[in-house]
């Protein structure tokens, strides 16, 4: 381990000499230890000379100081440039953002793949109406906003999609909030809604609040053939049935149930499980025959038929 060097005797002096000057005191402190400089600050040597050598100190000093505060103020200069730079920099990445043209290759703007579907207006009365209305024309915009997004490549941009495609009370109700988000586009703490999700939120908030789902499935679980065309009753069940999320072995319950036609179930009311879902197919076949034509009795054979093929 390195031995440390003692400041020597004139060092320690010439430096109890200078206390009154720190800038220098430092300077003298991290200089060469060669130079023995004590004498000229003793005054009772030389008195004259120990004055000059303090003023000369106190000059330092003052020089030092003022070149010292010169330098403060160019710092904190710079670092004001660097911050108004900062926020400069932000606010064209906000409006790169909000008019960028999407990027192309081929030297030809980009066109949209989409065609806009009728504008939602929120006028229909009846709520379970409305709400499928609703429903439909958001599934429309979310599509063309996900197959054209690089054409709505902003949320500035998605925002103002969604509310062009509202119309009537629907867009009354989000209008002063629109045209808050389009006189501000590069101030979003003025904007209601940051993104386009949230404006959907909100959305569905006003109109979609019943249980389509539970109205499909009662709808379902009510609908009969009494004396529908097979095309028709067929058409529309099955519509019902996707509207319900049925699938194929919910349908074949429905067939064991329906009253109406347990005449067509009824070689499987035995059996220990559900029968599988192809025979939901072959019901239907069977009873397109019926309604074609062919009796009860022989369809039913043909459904006893499919019984025995169905393990």
């Amino acid at each position: 381990m390195a031995q440390e060097t003692d400041t020597p005797a004139w060092k320690a002096s010439l430096l109890e000499g200078i206390t009154a000057f720190p800038h220098v005191y430092t300077i003298v402190t991290c200089a060469d230890t060669t130079h023995d400089l004590s004498p000229v600050f003793e005054a009772d040597k030389d008195a004259y000379y120990a004055r000059q050598v303090q003023e000369y100190c106190e000059h330092i000093q003052s020089s030092l100081h003022a070149k010292a505060s010169i330098f403060h103020e160019e710092v904190q200069t710079l670092r004001d440039e660097n911050r108004d730079l900062k926020k400069e920099v932000a606010t064209l990445n906000k409006v790169i953002d909000r008019v960028g043209a999407p990027k192309h290759t081929d030297g030809q703007l980009l066109r949209r793949q989409t065609r806009d579907h009728p504008t939602f207006n929120a006028t229909e009365k009846d709520i379970e109406k409305r709400q499928e209305e609703y429903v439909g024309s958001r599934s429309k915009a979310m599509r063309n906003l996900a197959v054209d997004k690089t054409i709505y490549n902003t949320e500035f941009r998605r925002l103002q999609y969604i509310g062009s495609m509202l119309d009537g009370g629907a867009y009354t109700l989000v209008r002063q909030s629109l045209d808050a988000i389009t006189m501000n586009p590069d101030d979003t703490e003025l904007w209601e809604w940051k993104t386009a999700d949230d404006l959907i939120e909100f959305l569905n908030g006003q109109y979609e609040t019943i249980d389509l789902d539970r109205t499909a499935s009662r709808n379902f679980d009510n609908y009969f053939m009494t004396n529908k065309p097979f095309e028709n009753f067929i058409a529309e069940f099955n519509k019902l049935a996707t509207l319900a999320g049925k699938n194929a072995p919910l349908v074949v319950h429905w067939h064991l149930t329906n009253t109406q036609n347990a005449w067509l179930s009824r070689p499987f009311l035995h059996r220990a499980s559900w029968p599988p879902s192809g025979y939901y197919r072959r019901i239907e076949s069977c009873w397109e025959l019926w309604s074609g034509g062919i009796d009860k009795t022989q369809a039913s054979f043909m459904v006893q038929v499919a019984s025995v093929v169905i393990r």
